[in-house]
């Protein structure tokens, strides 16, 4: 029996099968919903041509078609078929606006390599040609990397959920008339990759801002990676933290005012904003003051992709790229890269000592994040912030912090709790060779 596929049609759409004779045999003529002409075949046998005909415009009525008619619908609908790489640049620069630079990044670079799998392994040019079928041999292909190890269950999940939303989104658009990717399973993520949990112990800061390291390129590592501990920052946040962010004299402690600014250049273009666009302080400590006033100020730029332009900028943390004119002459900029000090960091401090470096087993065991992570795990095990205040610091989601944690702390407090958390360490500053 001919398996049929149920999909929406207009409400306009009122087939009609005409049968008609060449040749030797009978056949059918009828238009598809997208409003082409369909032929085929009804056999030798006049009568019984006619009697399925009525049969066919039946279901032709409910949206039932066979795999032949679907794929003509597919590759014929809208505009005309899309090549999956047009499909893809076309998701990804309308739906650009909706994602900050890094976000947009990380999604390009996955979406393009997920979908590479449709057009290498299967051979298939076009989006409408891609079947459901299709996509659960990719979500096979991802699980066996998972149990290979070479991919954790999270980014498999990941990659096979950005997969289901490019088809989500030509569908909602009109330009897929089936969404192959609907049904198919999520991938079981494992329990201890539902959420990162890794965080500093006080002594393993002390061994990070104490290493015998320090970068060439004149980037401060260890006071970043020390204003972070101190402050609960997001590295992103730090890696844009200009002086006049760093706010004195208004009340007893100083803070870093957090806000949308819309001069401050970006890797991605000119302008910047706290996640969700929220403004927040971050109060400092005595450790955060001390090591901020030990940093040096310097006049910096901030170079934004596929253009030469120096913007100028007043970045906290710089660095300089020997690409642009040496050490000697290359201006103080944004810092955009920290992979590679931060690893080397993590060695010197001996807290890492990769084995097989690029193996899933041997991958760095902390990344920048772990800091913030360390500052909010810390605030808490001291018992001096409830989960509401040091959510607050932290700036996540106001809407999950009164959906899950009741009652509001008191914003003059967060300045004197601050100077009792753990981090709070004079000594530990002190540490910290600035460059």
């Amino acid at each position: 029996m001919t398996s049929l596929t149920k999909i929406e049609i207009p409400i306009d759409y009122f087939p009609r099968v005409t049968v008609y004779r060449r040749g030797k045999k009978w056949w059918w003529k009828y238009s598809l919903p997208n409003g082409r002409s369909y032929f085929c075949s009804a056999g030798h046998d006049e009568r019984r041509a006619r009697q399925n005909a009525r049969l066919k415009e039946r279901d032709l009525t409910h949206g039932l078609f066979n795999a032949d008619e679907m794929e003509k619908l597919q590759l014929t609908g809208g505009d005309g078929p899309l090549t999956i790489d047009a499909a893809v640049d076309r998701y990804l620069s309308l739906t650009s606006h909706q994602k900050t630079g890094d976000t947009r990044n990380g999604e390009t670079a996955t979406i393009r390599d997920c979908f590479q799998f449709f057009r290498r392994q299967l051979n298939r040019i076009h989006l409408q040609s891609v079947t459901e079928r299709d996509v659960l041999e990719f979500r096979d292909h991802l699980i066996q990397k998972v149990a290979k190890r070479d991919l954790k269950s999270i980014s498999a999940n990941n990659k096979l959920k950005m997969v289901k939303k490019v088809f989500r989104f030509y569908k909602k658009r009109k330009e897929l008339l089936l969404n192959p990717a609907i049904d198919i399973d999520p991938i079981e993520v494992r329990t201890s990759e539902r959420s990162r949990s890794v965080v500093f112990t006080q002594e393993q800061v002390r061994l990070l801002v104490a290493a015998p390291f320090k970068p060439s390129s004149g980037f401060d590592i260890k006071a970043f990676s020390m204003l972070l501990y101190t402050t609960g920052l997001r590295p992103g946040e730090a890696r844009h933290l200009e002086w006049d962010d760093i706010v004195y004299g208004d009340g007893p402690t100083p803070y870093i005012h957090l806000r949308e600014k819309p001069t401050c250049p970006t890797y991605y273009g000119l302008g910047w904003k706290p996640k969700w666009s929220k403004d927040r302080r971050v109060y400092l400590n005595e450790a955060a003051q001390l090591l901020l006033k030990r940093l040096p100020r310097v006049q910096s730029v901030g170079f934004v992709k596929n253009d030469p332009t120096p913007y100028s900028a007043n970045f906290v943390f710089v660095t300089k790229d020997r690409r642009r004119g040496g050490m000697a002459n290359a201006p103080w900029q944004r810092v955009d890269y920290l992979r590679h000090s931060w690893r080397e960091l993590l060695k010197a401090a001996g807290l890492w000592t990769p084995e097989r470096e690029g193996a899933l087993r041997d991958s760095c065991p902390f990344s920048r994040h772990d800091l913030r992570r360390s500052w909010s795990a810390h605030a808490k095990e001291s018992g001096l912030f409830n989960v509401e205040e040091a959510s607050r610091v932290l700036g996540h989601d106001p809407s999950v912090n009164i959906q899950h944690y009741a009652g509001r702390g008191n914003d003059a407090q967060l300045g004197q709790k601050m100077a009792q958390h753990p981090s709070n360490d004079l000594k530990l500053v002190q540490l910290v060779q600035l460059q």
